[in-house]
Parts: structure tokens; sequence; C-alpha cells
């Protein structure tokens, strides 16, 4: 089993209430349109301008088929142009993180 964790920064000056609320609905998507069980998440102590998204797979070769359908869906296009024209989130910062849960 694999811990996925996908982490992005909110853009300076945006307001954090409308880049969480952005974070939820991005989460809930993809829960409820592909299938995977994702928590959102926020840093309680250090950088306080962090999200997460967290999702625990069986396998990785699940990944990159769950990207491709998700960038190819007309949904989450229209979901994320309004996020990414009011510049919620600051551009390139995103990184993923993958853990291989042992015990």
């Amino acid at each position: 089993m694999y811990i996925v964790k996908r982490t992005i920064e909110m853009a300076p000056g945006i307001a954090p209430a409308d880049a969480l609320a952005a974070a939820v609905q991005i989460g809930a998507y993809v829960t409820n349109k592909q299938g995977m069980n994702t928590k959102t998440a926020v840093n309680v102590g250090g950088f306080q301008h962090e999200i997460h998204w967290i999702v625990m797979v069986d396998s990785l070769d699940s990944l990159p088929v769950t990207t491709a359908e998700r960038e190819a869906d007309d949904e989450w296009q229209q979901l994320t142009a309004p996020f990414n024209e009011a510049g919620l989130f600051k551009p390139g910062s995103i990184r993923d993180e993958i853990l291989m849960v042992i015990g």
C-alpha cells in the first residue's frame, strides 16, 4: 500500500478561505469522480500556506491512468479553470510525495 501526498502552496495575497474552499472541492472531485478516498489537509505547525491532498492506493500503476483521465475530463477543466484564473495557488508549487506503508 502507498500513500500519495500532493502539496500546493496558496498564492501570496490570496484569502486563505478561498484557497481552502477550492482545495476541498478538488478533493471531493477526486473522491467522487475517480473513486479515490481523498483527504484534504493543512499544516497545523510550520508553513501555513500549504494544502495537501492525501490518498492511499494499493498500486502505483493506477496513478498515470487516473491523472490522464482527470486531465482529459471536461468537468475537471471546468472545476479548476476559475481557481487558475483567480490565481489561488502559487504557479509551479505542486509537489508530490509517495510513501510506501511498511507496517
